[in-house]
């Protein structure tokens, strides 16, 4: 008897999500892309990477003011103390009683420390209450330096032994910090061309302002000391160095401020009156751009090599639909952005002290090479990550990736295989795959699945058939696939010389294959894992299956 002929086609796990186009184009020119893709990664060594979680920052101490605060993380992050030769961990929160909020220092044997501050900080003014906590480092010859602001309490500064306020009523200098020319309630704050420039004070004389410092004079705010304000002619959501250029953004329109001739200094120029920013802790440094989130999606702000033009064009165009629905989400000043930087990566999370930890969202976006277009960005979706700040950077050359959240806590990512001890949700669906044609039935026989595993992970397998057309389809019962990370080998950083598990050679495990049933036209591949598995890297898939005839 004649026996069918067995074909199979190839899916390369690569484009990132795509909610965007149709699911036509999707199967013919982008298999691989993703029409859900929930706390994945686009992995360095290409395909879907299940991220990894978080933990409690320190088990023994894991409150921040327990007993005498209250509230989110309002800051945390690390500082480098040039005259103790270590790093700091400092991080804010509101105070039990008093209408303020204090600053407090870890120490790995007693926990979260109070730091003595010049002054109170007042949690609320007339104009604003303090949701965040934004700083700014640098080093101008003498030392390591942090500035923190609020918007609603002054300029506050350390120099790595003392903690002082800069004040409109000072007169500048190392002796009276401040001057007339400083506000005294900025919310945002960053270092451009040896000066400190502040914005963002929520006064009706003070939003559309931006300051800056003496040349190299933190201390002094003073015309005479080379201090001056500037108006960019809107309400200031953001401000931020980028290359040779200070970025201002504003809700419909955006400058940025550059360096002239010795006479002017520093001068403004307009970038556009088209598009702004929405949320301030958007405006992120990766890949050489300059990324926010703009009223339709993500933007960056990139120089062309061209004619110096400024490239604005939006990242975001292939998750519109999820960009649409995030943005009519909530308050804008409850989203948090950090970079990944060793992932080439940048996390967006919203959230509120109302939002159930499971239920909290964001996006992930990664720059990655693409076998089809080139370098391009391939992004996700987050879920269960409830963050008040987020910060990262390097601590004796290890990047660190921190969150504040509303219960008070300091939590420490990419790390464990969980959420602080809940499950991780991740689901990853590929388009409707007709494999090029969508009249033409197929019976399905088998599933090759090119996966690296990091250890031992459960993944369930569901189908979908025919474009999920109501009434008509029926779907087989989910299938189960087991995958394991296998041995440790010589040249693996885990593997112990004399551990009899250890091997000095043999081929890795990378493909497992499954029997899959189903009659259909089109299919579309559903990858879950709910659980502490560790992370696992979906690569590609290839379907085998025979004709069954024309409709």
């Amino acid at each position: 008897m004649p026996t069918d002929q067995i074909d199979s086609f190839r899916v390369i796990c690569e484009g990132g999500l795509n909610t965007n186009e149709s699911t036509l184009i999707l199967s013919q020119d982008r298999p691989g892309s993703a029409t859900r893709l929930v706390n994945f990664e686009s992995a360095i060594s290409g395909g879907y990477r299940r991220i990894n979680g978080y933990e409690v920052f320190d088990e023994d101490f894991p409150e921040v003011g327990a007993g005498v605060a209250t509230g989110p993380i309002l800051w945390v992050g690390y500082f480098y103390n040039t005259t103790l030769k270590q790093y700091q961990l400092f991080a804010a929160r509101e105070d039990l009683v008093g209408n303020t909020y204090s600053i407090y220092e870890y120490d790995a044997g007693t926990g979260w420390g109070v730091v003595t501050l010049p002054a109170d900080r007042d949690m609320n003014s007339t104009y604003a209450e303090v949701r965040r906590l934004r700083h700014a480092t640098f080093n101008f010859g003498s030392g390591n330096n942090i500035m923190f602001v609020d918007g609603v309490n002054p300029l506050l500064w350390y120099n790595g032994t003392t903690w002082v306020e800069l004040v409109s009523t000072n007169t500048g200098g190392p002796s009276s910090p401040g001057g007339d020319q400083i506000i005294d309630a900025p919310s945002l704050i960053t270092v451009f061309k040896s000066h400190i420039f502040i914005s963002g004070d929520a006064s009706p004389n003070g939003q559309a302002r931006v300051v800056h410092s003496g040349p190299v004079l933190p201390d002094t705010w003073t015309a005479a000391g080379g201090s001056t304000q500037m108006f960019p002619g809107f309400d200031v959501v953001q401000i931020k160095a980028f290359r040779d250029e200070l970025y201002v953004f504003g809700l419909e329109a955006i400058k940025k401020i550059v360096v002239g001739n010795a006479e002017s200094g520093f001068s403004q120029q307009d970038v556009t009156s088209e598009l702004g920013c929405l949320a301030p802790d958007s405006v992120l440094e990766i890949g050489g751009n300059l990324i926010f989130l703009s009223q339709d999606g993500i933007r960056p702000v990139a120089g062309t090599d061209r004619n110096n033009d400024v490239e604005l064009s939006l990242l975001t165009q292939d998750i519109q639909p999820i960009m649409d629905d995030l943005l009519a989400y909530g308050d804008f000043n409850d989203l948090c952005g950090v970079v990944v930087r060793h992932k080439t990566q940048f996390r967006y999370t919203w959230g509120n002290e109302t939002t159930n930890p499971s239920e909290a969202r964001g996006i992930i976006g990664c720059l990655r090479t693409n076998s089809r277009i080139g370098r391009s960005w391939e992004f996700g979706e987050l879920l269960g990550i409830r963050t008040s700040c987020m910060w990262s950077g390097l601590v004796n050359g290890v990047e660190v990736i921190l969150h504040g959240d509303y219960d008070g806590k300091v939590y420490k990512q990419e790390i464990g295989s969980s959420f602080a001890g809940e499950n991780i949700v991740s689901v990853y669906s590929t388009p409707f795959l007709d494999i090029g044609a969508t009249d033409i039935r197929k019976l399905l026989r088998e599933l090759q699945l090119f996966v690296n595993a990091e250890g031992t992970s459960t993944i369930f397998v569901g189908l979908n058939f025919d474009w999920d057309m109501e009434g008509r389809i029926l779907t087989p019962a989910d299938y189960q696939i087991l995958v394991s990370a296998g041995e440790s080998y010589y040249d693996s950083l885990s593997s112990i010389y004399d551990d009899a598990a250890t091997l000095y050679g043999g081929e890795v495990r990378a493909v497992v294959r499954t029997r899959i049933q189903g009659s259909c036209y089109s299919v579309k591949f559903t990858f879950i894992n709910t659980g502490m598995d560790l992370p696992f890297t979906i690569q590609g898939l290839v379907p085998s299956y025979s004709v069954k005839g024309r409709n």
